[in-house]
């Protein structure tokens, strides 16, 4: 071979190198799972499993050829889950777990080989829990996250040590959202049904009263504060307020509050807030206990066998014979 002949092979040689890379991964593509012939659709989504790069990663063949009819010619080379334990931490260590990582059905949410939906999930997350849990999101009121679908912003998908498979543990959850409720505490008088959590008033899914309240009104109250609903059921004369749409709120914080009993001001101003004409400024002279900022020595905020809210008996004319339980307020 001449000089000139060999220095033209040597050019020629990468051509030729980068053509038998193209026959070989054409003949490995014709020999892949993912193939047109077979499993064209395997791998065709945008979010694909790392180890189906190499089918034999998860499966191994158990007899030759493949395919054949009626016959399982590969296999996993280990049951679930302890074959996606293999690259991913093991789960169901913890006190609380789902049913699915627990019976070890990895495949009931995600997909093994690709998914359009993030995590491999086999559909998108709300209508994927809904497939197990009943829709929450019918409800006329419904939470934030339910709305959205997105059931894991509150709730661990696999294990969690708290109740429900709550990412964390009573009020730290609803405070991550609801800061302007977690400044409130810091005031005088936090109402004590907040111990309970908040789910002893709010429904955390949905509910069919404003506020994902449990009930409508003052009846979520009266499910703690019984002698004040009999006496609003039993009473002739019913605070207003209390009937109202925004029932014990209207005077009453339901969280925590700076001044005696949760009210929203002063006593004597929350009253004064609706009974403008009560004390006027030319009024130099005032009742003791108005004078004191009280008005309940005298009324019942919520309800009363006596007009005017009386807590006992008084004239409604003037004038009248004294007797002991005419005058007895």
């Amino acid at each position: 071979m001449s000089a000139t002949s060999f220095r033209s092979c040597l050019r020629m040689a990468p051509l030729l190198l980068f053509g038998l890379m193209l026959v070989c991964h054409d003949a490995a593509a014709q020999e892949s799972c993912a193939s047109a012939q077979c499993h064209a659709t395997l791998l065709k989504a945008r979010t694909v499993h790392a180890p189906t790069e190499s089918c034999g990663s998860c499966h191994e063949s158990v007899t030759t050829p493949h395919p054949q009819k009626g016959k399982r010619t590969f296999i996993l080379t280990q049951a679930p889950p302890g074959l996606c334990f293999g690259c991913h931490d093991p789960l169901g260590k913890k006190s609380q777990v789902h049913p699915p990582v627990k019976d070890g059905a990895c495949t009931t949410c995600h997909d093994p080989h690709a998914s359009g939906e993030p995590k491999l999930l086999v559909q998108p997350l709300k209508e994927l829990c809904q497939s197990c849990h009943e829709d929450p999101a019918k409800a006329k009121n419904v939470h934030g996250p339910v709305s959205a679908g997105d059931c894991t912003a509150c709730h661990a998908p696999h294990e969690s040590d708290v109740k429900e498979l709550l990412v964390k543990p009573g009020e730290a959850l609803c405070f991550g959202c609801h800061q302007d409720v977690q400044e409130l505490l810091k005031m005088k008088d936090v109402h004590p049904a907040l111990a309970g959590g908040c789910t002893s008033c709010h429904n955390p899914h949905g509910a069919a009263y404003p506020m994902l309240l449990a009930d409508d009104g003052a009846k979520v109250c009266f499910q703690c504060h019984d002698p004040i609903a009999a006496r609003v059921e039993k009473a002739p004369v019913a605070h207003a307020p209390v009937k109202a749409e925004n029932g014990c709120a209207s005077c009453h914080s339901p969280h925590a509050a700076d001044h005696a009993k949760l009210l929203l001001k002063e006593e004597k101003e929350t009253c004064l807030g609706c009974h403008d004409a009560v004390i006027t400024k030319r009024m130099t002279v005032l009742h003791g206990p108005i004078n004191d900022g009280k008005c309940s020595p005298c009324h019942d905020p919520h309800g009363s066998q006596y007009p005017g809210l009386l807590v006992r008996e008084f004239p409604s004319e003037a004038y009248v014979p004294y007797t002991d339980g005419e005058y007895a307020l």
